[in-house]
């Protein structure tokens, strides 16, 4: 339970008129939520305005995230998975590179479900045959190969936000929360 609270106050105007031109450009976003010490790898969507945008933060509860956002379009390799998209992946996608695929199958959707992935043409050669016919994007992995010390040097190309913490729980809070009643009060108002 989040008590109320969203990550939309992160964003400040510089950041939303940011965001507003990248969409712009591409006509989407590639935003990738990590959810930090929860075990799991993480969300992936295709943003296509600011307003998927807030629905998508509104909806996080984690008590930590790893929000990025970037402004290059992601997987622009796209088609139908043929014969003529399969050169053309081998031509934008370097051998011994990490690689994903995603589903276009329903774009309406924001999600971006990964459908295949690899590191090497024999790799991609394989998804290629199990795809035949399927509606796909392809393109280097921008979670896989992602370097925060890049992240940080590159921010017209990514934007990164992030809340993470040392502590999510105190036992004591847990066994009594009412003795605890009148600091959360006094903290809130």
């Amino acid at each position: 339970m989040n008590n109320g609270f969203t990550y939309l106050g992160l964003f400040s105007a510089h950041h939303l008129a940011a965001l507003q031109d990248w969409i712009a450009e591409t006509g989407e976003l590639y935003l990738h939520l990590e959810f930090p010490h929860s075990g799991g790898s993480g969300s992936s969507y295709l943003v296509r305005s600011l307003r998927d945008l807030k629905e998508l933060l509104s909806a996080q509860t984690h008590p930590e995230i790893e929000i990025f956002i970037f402004r290059r379009l992601q997987f622009p390799v796209r088609g139908i998975a043929d014969d003529d998209l399969l050169v053309k992946a081998l031509e934008t996608i370097p051998d011994n590179s990490i690689y994903d695929i995603i589903s276009l199958v329903d774009f309406r959707s924001p999600d971006c479900p990964l459908i295949g992935g690899g590191e090497n043409h024999v790799d991609l050669k394989h998804d290629f045959s199990q795809l035949r016919g399927e509606n796909i994007g392809l393109g280097l992995s921008p979670i896989e190969n992602l370097d925060l010390k890049w992240v940080y040097a590159q921010a017209d190309e990514v934007m990164y936000l992030t809340v993470k913490k040392n502590r999510n729980y105190y036992e004591k809070y847990t066994q009594s929360p009412e003795i605890y009643e009148e600091t959360l009060k006094a903290w809130i108002t």
